[in-house]
């Protein structure tokens, strides 16, 4: 049984400022509430409209290290001993301060999970709140958000499979045998009871596959529930990973592996073996990974950097960026920019896009064939060129030849570069 700790925040006293903040101690949300305390501070994270309160200044600074005091006495007698600031409040505040209070007060009440703390130099008096994560089944976390957790022995397992209807998944390798899921459900949901009629969850874990399966019971187009995904498994696992809508990322994994999302980006980082990654509506960068590595995108950029191996990039409409990179590569776009760096020559480069500009930027030692097709062509002159030149296509050896470079644009310019 695990404990997640959510934060109540009670009185902000930033500088000058009395207000009252019911928020959770969950990175996202503690940005939004941190940007809405120059202006307003909300007093409940579903409502924030008809919660807000404006700024409140205070005269009597030196009352405040008295709060410290309270952090000796329970949650609930701390915020009764907090209505004693409503004498320092205008009269036109007042009422409202101290009927914030009271709605803390009110919902705390009888809970006795609940401790309290003041941050004078932030001006906050947070009351903390420990929530048990029951593994295997929804458990409330903090207000509108709940965690399925399950942990696993991962020592002889080879794949890895989650999928989401909607949501973020984040895949992480670890030196440790043991792996867990941790999947967090937000929105607008009243009860554990209430998210069980809109997700169902189908989990199977044998000698072999551990599999997890969220599936949307509803019209996922009239939900309001988003999930968030965290796999942690030994990084030498197979992996396969699908969201409809929704990012992934993925670091520190060896083995074959397979990420898809219907609408959201892919990031990758220091994998190795065969990786396919499949957007139909977002960007896909790799870093620092080697082997047969794939990328297709229906619409946006894929980016590789310091990758090493077997490349094949495909994207319908977006820009193609690959740096510090070598290896075997084929990149196609359908109406973008292609821009090659590499460091060294050890495979074969074709490259094509049908609208847009071919740069390859190469050391000067390179020997390669080379085909160069477009509106315009150039190669720079610090090459040793054998071969012809034109207009719209330069044909030949650099450095006396040796591997097939193939750089094309139906309507764009193809360049080649040095880059020492």
């Amino acid at each position: 049984m695990q404990n997640k700790s959510w934060e109540i925040v009670v009185a902000g006293l930033l500088l000058l400022v009395v207000a009252i903040v019911i928020t959770s101690n969950k990175s996202d949300s503690n940005q939004e509430y941190e940007k809405q305390a120059e202006y307003t501070i909300s007093v409940n994270n579903q409502d924030t409209e008809s919660s807000s309160i404006k700024v409140i200044d205070l005269k009597e600074l030196e009352k405040l290290e008295e709060l410290k005091q309270l952090e000796s006495l329970s949650a609930l007698e701390s915020l009764e001993s907090l209505k004693s600031l409503s004498g320092l409040v205008p009269q036109e505040a007042r009422e409202k301060l101290v009927t914030e209070i009271n709605k803390a007060i009110a919902e705390l009440e009888g809970d006795t999970s609940v401790s309290v703390s003041f941050d004078l130099e932030d001006g906050l008096v947070l009351l903390h709140k420990n929530y048990e994560l029951v593994p295997g089944q929804w458990s409330k976390i903090s207000p509108g958000v709940y965690a399925y957790s399950k942990e696993f022995d991962a020592s002889g397992l080879k794949r890895s499979t989650i999928s989401i209807p909607a949501g973020s998944i984040t895949i992480v390798g670890t030196n440790n045998p043991k792996a867990e899921l941790l999947v967090e459900a937000s929105g607008q949901i009243k009860s554990s009871d209430e998210l069980d009629k809109y997700i169902s969850i189908s989990s199977a874990i044998d000698d072999t596959d551990a599999v997890f399966s969220f599936e949307s019971l509803v019209d996922e187009s009239k939900s309001n529930i988003q999930l968030q995904a965290t796999l942690s498994v030994p990084s030498n696992m197979e992996i396969y990973s699908v969201t409809k809508a929704g990012h992934i990322s993925s670091t520190n994994i060896i083995g074959d592996q397979s990420y898809k999302t219907l609408g959201g980006h892919i990031e990758l980082e220091s994998l190795d073996g065969e990786i396919a990654a499949i957007t139909e509506g977002g960007h896909i960068s790799i870093s620092e990974s080697s082997g047969v590595i794939i990328l297709e995108s229906l619409g946006g950029h894929l980016n590789v950097e310091e990758c090493e191996g077997d490349i094949t990039l495909k994207t319908a409409g977006g820009n193609i960026g690959i740096d510090k990179t070598s290896g075997v590569l084929n990149a196609r776009t359908g109406g973008g920019n292609i821009d090659i760096d590499i460091v060294k020559s050890t495979g074969e480069i074709d490259a094509k896009t049908s609208a847009g500009t071919v740069n390859l930027h190469i050391p000067t030692n390179i020997k390669a064939n080379i085909i160069l097709s477009g509106t315009s062509t150039r190669l720079d002159r610090a090459f040793t060129f054998e071969g012809s030149r034109k207009k719209g296509e330069i044909l030949g050896k650099i450095g006396g030849g040796g591997v097939q470079y193939t750089l094309r644009t139906s309507f764009g310019a193809v360049n080649v570069t040095k880059n020492d």
